[in-house]
């Protein structure tokens, strides 16, 4: 894997996914912040009201933009198109950056609507990329490798973003961040190798929700790719639920303050990542050997998911417990560890099936593809966040959405032994 890092083929291209997801979560972090302690009182609107609009505002461009961004990916000569995003991305945390110096709420969410925008154009040739520079040999490797830089960058770009606006000029630190880290992405940007349009003849549909309805019918006609991307809108459901509960459940349950809400986010994220890297080392190279990590992974989400719910926290403190003290009892640790293992199998399971979806969706259509996969997911987590709410609403405990949670997913396992029966019986590469 190393090796496979230290490539021209791959290599530019991680550095440049991973600095955008970091900047992305920086910024999104920082105006959080802003908005928690300074800008919610200023502009007279409620907390709540602004952090939850902050999070719609990133997610509706997937909605909006990725059959569009799917089209240009399969159109368009896809190193540039990287390129031609990650300078709109400069220019964008410039206008970032004024926002941040001036404490504007509205261009702050302009800014970061626009954000959701770009990112929903970089989601389809971000996976469409791969299988035009790597073989299925390094496929499994690449996909484990893009998922641990993903949560990763997710984890220390929140941290970062936190903690630079905590600064006394944390605005001017921000500022100059976001535009450096973008710089930087698109300097590496210019080393990716060209990738040849897959289907320059294309003719752009500027129909949105018509273009977003025809390409999830073209999904449903290639069924096994369809039921990939089924299972990982799931992945994103589950997730999506369990990281939303993590600031409510150690406030409330593990009686422990804001560090023990970033150790969680911490080793949930690395968790993942060191799932997905491990499933490129169990696969051998094959996209076949890594389906059968996938009931694994499966398994391991229900089993850690049950397993959480019976834990009890050490309680070693009167008062919310910070970082060094939460880890001195052994029944927290175990806690730590048991979302660590239940994410880890997350990484197992989710590898496959993107690995799956770019080796065996139809060349000249993969983007679009992708680009309706990550509308498929967004819709999933919109509905996660719905089902959270009224579960909790209707007087469940968090503890029991988790254990609902993983009694659904023993659907999913069972699932996964479909989906492998279902691709040894037709195991061919669409064309």
């Amino acid at each position: 894997m190393i090796k496979l890092l230290a490539s021209i083929r791959f290599g530019p291209y991680f550095l440049t996914q991973f600095l955008g997801a970091f900047n992305d979560n920086l910024y999104k972090n920082a105006l959080i912040i802003l908005i928690t302690y300074s800008l919610a009182a200023k502009s007279g609107l409620s907390t709540d009201t602004l952090v939850n609009l902050s999070a719609g505002l990133f997610i509706l461009p997937y909605f909006l933009f990725s059959a569009f961004a799917g089209q240009l990916a399969d159109k368009m000569e896809k190193s540039r198109y990287i390129r031609t995003i990650k300078i709109a991305e400069i220019i964008l945390m410039c206008f970032g950056a004024i926002a941040f110096l001036t404490e504007s709420i509205i261009l702050l969410l302009i800014i970061l609507f626009c954000m959701g925008a770009q990112s929903s154009f970089f989601g389809p040739v971000k996976y469409g990329i791969l299988p035009q520079h790597l073989d299925e040999a390094d496929l499994v490797n690449g996909n484990g490798l893009v998922e641990m830089g993903t949560f990763l960058a997710i984890l220390l770009g929140t941290i970062a973003g936190g903690l630079m606006i905590g600064f006394d000029n944390g605005a001017y630190l921000v500022a100059i961040a976001i535009i450096f880290f973008a710089a930087v992405g698109w300097l590496s940007s210019i080393k990716i190798p060209i990738a040849a349009a897959v289907d320059p003849d294309l003719k752009v549909n500027f129909n949105l929700l018509a273009e977003s309805v025809n390409i999830v019918r073209h999904i449903v006609s290639y069924r096994l790719v369809f039921l990939a991307i089924i299972g990982i809108s799931w992945f994103w459901f589950f997730g999506a639920v369990i990281l939303a509960q993590f600031p409510a459940y150690t406030k409330n349950y593990l009686y422990a303050d804001e560090e023990v809400v970033t150790l969680l986010l911490a080793t949930f994220s690395l968790g993942i990542g060191f799932g997905s890297v491990f499933c490129g080392y169990c696969a051998k190279h094959t996209i076949s050997r890594s389906l059968k990590m996938l009931p694994v992974g499966a398994f391991g989400l229900s089993l850690f998911g049950f397993v959480v719910t019976t834990l009890d926290p050490t309680i070693v403190g009167t008062q919310a417990m910070g970082f060094k003290e939460f880890i001195s009892g052994n029944g927290n640790l175990l806690i730590i560890a048991t979302f660590t293992a239940m994410s880890f199998c997350g990484g197992l399971y989710i590898v496959p099936l993107y690995t799956f979806i770019q080796y065996y969706a139809p060349e000249n259509y993969r983007s679009r593809i992708i680009a309706g996969n990550n509308i498929l997911n967004a819709a999933f987590m919109v509905v996660a966040a719905l089902f959270a709410i009224v579960f909790l609403a209707n007087g469940g405990t968090i503890l029991q959405l988790f254990a609902c949670l993983a009694f659904i997913n023993i659907i999913i396992f069972i699932y996964s032994f479909i989906f492998i029966a279902k691709f040894n019986r037709q195991s061919f590469k669409y064309s």
